[in-house]
């Protein structure tokens, strides 16, 4: 789910462990691994890919029941970057749960991959 780097590439999980979509849901999403009937070692969720000279955006999963910024809180970030330089790191990924519709406007992600890295995944998810 992070990015790819200039030199590696990031994989999505698999089909046979519920495939791209299986982070998109919450209960699961919120374990930071899968398992399978076939495979019932845990396999963790990573960010990005590193690069030549650069490292890999992280993982950063937040679940929480309300989330609100304030009028001062105009620069509030969730943030998994790749690091920048010469074949740089792949972006992260970021996963919020919460209970809003969406996530408040004064609250902004970034996933950017490094020089010649592609950016990471991010996904917002309503549990109602």
């Amino acid at each position: 789910m992070g990015g790819s780097s200039a030199v590696q590439t990031a994989t999505a999980p698999v089909a046979g462990l519920g495939g791209s979509k299986y982070y998109q849901v919450p209960a699961q999403a919120i374990r930071g691994y899968s398992v399978s009937a076939s495979n019932t070692t845990p396999t963790f969720l990573t960010g990005g890919a590193g690069g030549a000279s650069g490292a890999g955006g992280g993982v950063v999963i937040v679940a929480a029941r309300y989330i609100f910024s304030t009028a001062t809180a105009s620069n509030a970030k969730f943030s998994a970057v790749g690091t920048p330089g010469l074949a740089g790191g792949g972006g992260g990924v970021i996963i919020v749960i919460s209970t809003a519709a969406a996530l408040p406007s004064g609250i902004s992600t970034d996933v950017s991959g490094g020089t010649g890295a592609s950016a990471g995944t991010f996904y917002y998810l309503q549990l109602v």
